[in-house]
């Protein structure tokens, strides 16, 4: 007897066709019970359909070290048991985890993250009518997320970039690699995944083939300051070879490029910034200089300035484009208003 299930084809050899056939009632019963599906299969389905869309593996990665760990207590059980109140106990313990290493609790970002991607898994599932409802729609974050990573002042940017400049001179290729974060706003993996052929036109462009979305493909003017050392690199490496590679010839780590910009840091004299600070000056100096939102955006592989509000160019900043913009408009009405230059006087009377 041939059962077919699922897509999967099972032979079934049985000592008559007697019995064969009165087993057929029970295979259709068995056959057409419902399947229960578990957290754990949910969460596989999920990491594929992440796969399937274009996200980066490294992206992929995060998002299921994440998810399993936040549903580590409930994968072997099945998605119907999960309901608003365990959803909310689940979030709850990520809430009070303790990390081994510091022995505090886990940061409001990272457990407020954790919560939004379990919300998007189950939200795709009722899309797709793996599960009836999204047992941790009505879970609401607790704490007080940062916003954006702190940045640099223009004058200690300045002493940043000729610290590094003057160390990319002298043959430090991770210091010209931390360089580009801040003059082409990269993710410190886009500046570490580059290779020779990456740069074109005589070193000054460079190709972002991909990154972490889909976004993330990009064409960046390399500016004049640093074509130089870009056009040296590419000329002594090989085309499919990495620009900045770690002695054993792979990707350098990105914990490595973090300790390059604190090293620079340290030497400028500036308070130390994160790599990912750097590419949030990117976008406030951008701003600062009159760029549209929409091509800060798109310089920084965002499909919206939304997020690159949220995370990236500072709130003062924006604050001022906005009110530059106000006032533009105001004076375009009124081109002949004479300039304010101090308190109003009043006639007398």
């Amino acid at each position: 007897m041939i059962v077919i299930s699922d897509g999967v084809r099972k032979s079934l050899v049985l000592p008559s066709k007697e019995a064969a056939l009165a087993m057929v009632p029970d295979l259709k019963v068995s056959l057409h019970r419902p399947v229960r599906l578990t957290v754990g299969t949910l969460l596989l389905r999920w990491i594929s359909s992440l796969s399937a869309r274009g996200l980066s593996p490294r992206v992929v990665r995060q998002h299921e070290e994440v998810q399993t760990r936040f549903l580590a207590t409930v994968l072997d059980k099945s998605v119907t048991s999960l309901d608003a109140d365990k959803a909310r106990a689940l979030y709850q313990a990520e809430v009070a985890r303790i990390l081994p290493k510091t022995g505090l609790p886990v940061a409001v970002d990272t457990q407020q993250q954790a919560l939004r991607q379990v919300k998007a898994l189950f939200r795709w599932a009722v899309d797709e009518n793996l599960v009836p409802a999204n047992p941790f729609e009505r879970v609401r974050p607790i704490g007080m997320r940062r916003a954006g990573k702190p940045q640099l002042r223009l004058d200690e940017a300045k002493a940043w970039m000729a610290t590094a400049l003057a160390m990319a001179e002298s043959g430090d290729k991770l210091a010209l690699a931390a360089l580009l974060l801040l003059l082409l706003g990269l993710r410190s993996s886009e500046a570490l995944l580059r290779v020779a052929r990456d740069v074109d036109e005589e070193g000054t462009v460079l190709w972002i083939p991909r990154g972490k979305t889909r976004n993330a493909k990009r064409r960046l003017q390399i500016p004049a300051l640093v074509v130089p050392l870009v056009r040296a690199l590419t000329q002594t490496t090989p085309s499919e070879s990495l620009l900045f590679p770690a002695t054993s010839g792979r990707p350098t780590a990105q914990p490595t490029l973090h300790r390059k910009v604190r090293q620079i840091c340290q030497l400028a004299g500036v308070p130390v910034v994160c790599p990912h600070s750097l590419r949030g000056l990117h976008s406030t100096l951008a701003l600062q200089a009159g760029a549209t939102s929409e091509v800060v955006a798109g310089a920084l592989g965002h499909a919206s300035f939304a997020t690159t509000a949220r995370h990236y160019a500072d709130p003062t900043i924006l604050a001022q484009t906005q009110a530059d913009k106000a006032l533009t408009s105001l004076l375009s009405v009124h081109p002949a208003a004479p300039a304010v230059t101090g308190p109003a006087r009043r006639s007398p009377s």
